[in-house]
């Protein structure tokens, strides 16, 4: 298996429907009818149809519609099983190879299998292997790559000019904190205080990507950058930088050259138009970090809160009907980023403040550049390492709100809790009456956890709950990913889908298969949870509502000792 390249999140897609009523839904006219009766509920229908699909926003934006997310699907293979303590490995489970996107599974297979949950299994492009852990017979699972799919390569030195007329001048340092966020392919670059950046191009192959591969810009596509500037809205340490947009310039291009040049780039004159969009927010300020630290139990992190904490932003997401956030960027060689980094949030940052209301004006108005809806993000984060390593990671809460203007009868966003955090994380052998006690995986980090190798299981019991009560906080569904620890970075082995709470009181483990582990390297389970996916429960992860939020936690690291003979 590969290591993540956090290329998207993915989703999966089993509908109640018929071929052909799913037909209707996804656009995929080439799966061929297996007989379902339009008039037999789903969980008694002859056939489970299930699809695996990019999640996209809707293109192009105006300031008229919101269209519909596009559902694009991809090729793979997919095995389905039970899901016991033997944990049958691969070649034991029935084998779909998925074409165009879909496939069926029998309802006899489902119901043949004595637990009342089963394994799915599916291997992302990527080559990580997802599993689906649940009991429902039809789903509908989607997790997005937010942007075009059809991306090409970007050439090294992908310089650009940013000397626009009537605008700041980087050459003299008269940017006071300039950054470059690029719509359609969602990137982000920044151009710092004034006399950090001296040059009058800024490479465009440098880039952040907030969705899959970063792309090389195309007009025809919608994809616009625009250079912002910002000064201190309310003084201040913590907002000296860029906590409001006053002016601003759009850039659009045909693409590069190949060599690195742009192709008919069309460059704007600098603009500073008066009125100010208005978006207000309660924030909770250094909560969600210290829910974080709470949860891991853990003193020694005290010191490692990720400053300045929390973010509040307010500015643009790309659309109010996709999941605004994407798989982390592990690995990824990045300024100010963690080798296990928080879910990338798609949205815009044009304001921040710790005052409220945020204020900033807005390019992306329809005019000067595509609209977008406006809104509001919030996070808090803490950073660890693995002891023994030099490996770190992130973890923390992120929410986005959508947010009109505010006025005096708008009231402000107060997120709350936001979504519930993981905690009291634990691991231990399926077959309890031949194995040691469950082992927290909270305090500390090198916890050694028996190998239940043997006749009876083969197969470790993952519990954990939720650290909160409030009901509009309330987990909808989780994804837990299996991380091999090496000295500098993570490699991920599997990822679990779950849209139960594995509550060890009240829910099912998750179940994780012993063979996934050697007796040598330390593991981590990267767990995010996430508020904001209503019908998961039923097995529906297509419809999206606001405030969306997710939390990440990575459990202290583990070790499996070898099986005593």
């Amino acid at each position: 298996m590969s290591a993540w390249n956090a290329e998207t999140r993915w989703v999966w897609c089993a509908c109640v429907l018929v071929v052909a009523g799913c037909n209707q839904i996804f656009g995929n006219n080439q799966v061929t009818p297996i007989g379902g009766d339009a008039n037999q509920p789903g969980i008694d229908a002859p056939y489970g149809l299930m699809s695996v699909t990019y999640a996209v926003e809707a293109s192009p934006h105006d300031a008229l519609h919101q269209a519909q997310p596009e559902f694009t699907p991809f090729d793979t293979v997919v095995h389905v099983g039970p899901l016991d303590p033997a944990n049958h490995s691969l070649d034991d489970l029935t084998v779909s190879v998925v074409t165009a996107g879909s496939f069926t599974v029998p309802t006899d297979t489902l119901t043949s299998i004595s637990a009342p949950r089963y394994r799915l299994i599916y291997t992302r492009p990527d080559g990580l292997d997802v599993e689906l852990q649940s009991s429902v017979k039809n789903a509908s699972l989607v997790v997005p790559r937010i942007g075009r799919l059809d991306r090409v390569n970007v050439a090294a030195a992908s310089d650009l000019s940013v000397a626009f007329s009537g605008g700041p001048d980087n050459t003299a340092g008269s940017w006071t904190h300039g950054r470059i966020i690029g719509t359609g392919l969602w990137s982000i670059f920044e151009l710092g205080r004034c006399c950090m950046f001296g040059q009058p191009v800024v490479d465009y192959s440098t880039f952040l990507s907030m969705s899959g591969p970063l792309g090389a810009p195309q007009a025809a596509a919608t994809d616009t950058l625009v250079f912002t500037d910002s000064n201190s809205d309310s003084g201040g340490t913590y907002d000296g930088y860029h906590d409001k947009v006053y002016g601003y310039a759009t850039v659009t291009l045909d693409g590069f050259d190949g060599s690195g040049a742009p192709i008919n780039p069309t460059v704007s004159n600098w603009k500073t138009p008066p009125t100010l969009t208005s978006l207000g927010v309660v924030p909770p300020f250094s909560l969600y970090s210290q829910r974080v630290l709470s949860a891991l139990n853990d003193t020694t992190m005290t010191d490692t809160v990720d400053y300045p904490d929390p973010v509040v932003a307010g500015g643009v997401i790309a659309t109010d009907n996709v999941m605004p956030f994407t798989d982390n960027l592990v690995n990824q060689a990045i300024v100010k980023a963690t080798n296990g980094d928080l879910d990338r949030v798609v949205f815009a940052p044009l304001g921040r403040s710790l005052g409220n209301p945020i204020r900033f004006i807005n390019p992306y108005n329809g005019i000067d550049a595509p609209a977008f809806p406006t809104a509001v993000y919030l996070s808090g984060s803490v950073t660890r390492m693995f002891e023994g390593t030099s490996t770190s990671v992130r973890s923390g809460i992120q929410v986005v709100a959508l947010q009109t203007d505010k006025t005096a009868t708008t009231p402000d966003v107060n997120f709350g809790d936001g979504v519930g955090l993981a905690t009291g994380i634990a691991i231990g052998a399926t077959n309890t009456t031949m194995m040691p006690a469950t082992k927290s995986l909270v305090s500390v980090d090198n916890v050694t956890v028996n190998s239940p190798l043997n006749a009876e299981t083969q197969s470790f019991d993952l519990t954990f709950a939720s650290d909160s009560t409030d009901p509009n906080a309330a987990i909808t569904d989780c994804t837990i990913t299996l991380y091999q620890i090496e000295s500098t970075m993570l490699t991920p082995v599997r990822r679990y889908l779950i849209n139960t709470l594995p509550n060890a009181a009240t829910g099912a483990p998750v179940i994780i298969d012993a063979r996934l582990f050697d007796f040598v390297h330390s593991y981590t389970f990267g767990i995010s949870c996430y508020h904001g996916h209503p019908n998961a429960i039923t097995g529906d992860w297509r419809s999206v509502t606001f405030p969306f939020a997710v939390s990440t936690i990575y459990s202290h690291s583990f070790t499996v000792a070898a099986p005593v003979p």
